[in-house]
């Protein structure tokens, strides 16, 4: 008979396994300790956008300024700084545009041809600039058209599989009681551009429309998502609306109030790992415990589920979430909120086969004011994250190993440009009629990441029945040695 205590000691360790290994079978990743990319370049950098190309390489663009704020609409910011990462290290910020107004970044692309595009504002316009992206390290190579279109708060890009670039804007002009969301698309890489197609007009002295975002499936049908915000709720966010178009822009759905409520907003459209199934999330603001909200399509946004709360208690008007895939077809759901100790903190959330959205887990553990985040998966298997750090004003950026297998870049076509900046440059500022390019020269520092960030150590290299065995083998050896006890007692006696 086997004695009691034996019985006791194996129960416990079929109910407590080795707490060792727990965070291996939790799947956490392996992530880079998170480095400043904008310090010491302005007083304030926000609002980070990155966009992963074929060759291995990461382009970021940022804001910068004197006067901060909390969302786009608040910030004074005159210049657009660049940087590129590649082999584990970021080059030397380098101000690409400027303006002694107002200069905005909105959003970033790389077409399939191999051209860097970035939309952003001044006050009064909203402008486009391009650079080929092995010279997109210097100013002078960069080439900006204004788009003309007036009071433009904010615009975003995409391109499709057909080297289509689509850009949605919407248009605020409170003193007139105007405003408006419009469509437009270049065939030729951006040089030039159909007419602006109204999606809808309002009247501006009563609303304003922000977080606008255009995205474009597989079958060609284009999808807007954007919040609208209220005068009368202090220009604070009110809803969450989306609308369709399956005519090339031509003719679009009337808007639908996808999510009605107060501080709703930063709506954003993922495609998933299943052919024709889409993601739109979104969030609610400060003093709501439901926090991070999700629907889906099966059919390509032809119809979609109901909203479903995911996650609660991350509270906070932090930010898009957008949702990445890795070359394994595992999800991952980067998002910003509150953490329990009163941090706001940038997270990661994953799935695979649709098994349900895991855990959050922080990527920005020591940071205070972590917020609106921006993702991409580089090679198939590299998750990278940047965002906003409010306490010291500056961008971040974490690199995260994943599980799934590399896809190996493509080797480069040409050598890429000299990013440093030559010490005789000077600004040049832009008059009221005319942008202009500028160079300056930005302080000396080091931006190569550690090698141990360059190469994350995988979690373990024991294989899962190695790690069974090490978590058990103790609590093995203590049960065998009460049973050699035992018998040897019951044989004196």
């Amino acid at each position: 008979m086997i004695p009691r205590l034996v019985v006791a000691l194996l129960m416990l360790i079929l109910i407590f396994p080795a707490p060792i290994q727990s965070s291996a079978f939790l799947g956490e990743l392996t992530c880079s300790l998170p480095q400043s990319v904008s310090s010491d370049i302005a007083a304030f950098s926000a609002f980070a956008h990155v966009s992963g190309d074929r060759y291995g390489r990461l382009h970021l663009i940022w804001s910068s300024g004197v006067a901060e704020g909390r969302n786009e609409e608040q910030v004074e910011t005159d210049t657009i700084f660049y940087s590129v990462w590649a082999d584990g290290a970021w080059s030397q910020p380098v101000d690409i545009l400027t303006d002694n107004d107002l200069a905005s970044a909105n959003s970033i692309v790389i077409t399939q041809d191999d051209r860097l595009l970035v939309t952003w504002r001044n006050r009064n316009s909203l402008f486009l600039s391009q650079a080929d992206l092995d010279q997109a390290g210097s100013a002078m190579n960069w080439q900006t058209q204004d788009m003309g279109l007036g009071s433009v708060a904010l615009s975003d890009l995409f391109v499709d599989d057909q080297n289509r670039i689509h850009m949605i804007y919407a248009a605020h002009a409170p003193a007139l009681g105007q405003g408006a969301l419009g469509y437009m698309v270049s065939l030729d890489g951006g040089d030039t551009w159909s007419q602006p197609e109204e999606i809808l007009s309002f009247d501006g002295s009563k609303e304003l429309l922000t977080n606008v975002q255009i995205y474009a499936d597989d079958t060609g049908r284009l999808h807007v998502v954007w919040n609208r915000n209220s005068a009368e709720e202090n220009w604070l966010p009110v809803g969450v609306y989306y609308a369709m178009s399956d005519s090339s822009g031509q003719t679009w759905t009337a808007p639908e109030e996808v999510f009605v409520g107060a501080r709703a907003a930063y709506p954003f459209i993922s495609p998933s790992a299943q052919s024709g199934r889409l993601y739109m999330n979104w969030l609610r603001g400060v003093g709501y415990e439901d926090s991070k909200y999700i629907r889906s399509s099966d059919n390509d946004g032809e119809t979609w589920t109901s909203p479903q709360l995911v996650f609660q208690n991350l509270q906070g008007l932090n930010g898009a979430m957008p949702i990445v895939v890795d070359s394994s077809d595992t999800e991952y759901w980067i998002m910003s909120g509150d953490a329990p100790d009163g941090s706001t903190q940038i997270h990661y959330s994953r799935q695979s086969n649709g098994d349900g959205w895991s855990t959050p887990i922080s990527v920005s553990p020591e940071l205070r004011d972590s917020e609106f985040p921006d993702a991409t998966i580089l090679n198939g298997n590299q998750l990278h994250i940047v965002w906003n750090e409010f306490v010291s004003d500056d961008i971040y950026h974490v690199v995260c190993q994943l599980d799934g297998p590399e896809i190996l870049p493509l080797p480069m076509p040409t050598a890429v440009a000299d990013m440093t900046t030559p010490e005789s440059s000077s600004k040049t500022e832009l008059s009221a009629d005319q942008v202009a390019l500028t160079t300056a020269t930005t302080p000396t520092r080091d931006t190569t990441l550690p090698e141990s960030l360059r190469q994350p150590v995988a979690s373990s290299t024991q294989s899962p029945i190695q790690m069974v065995i090490l978590a058990v083998l103790p609590a093995f050896l203590i049960v065998a040695g009460v049973v050699f006890w035992q018998t040897t007692r019951s044989r004196r006696n």
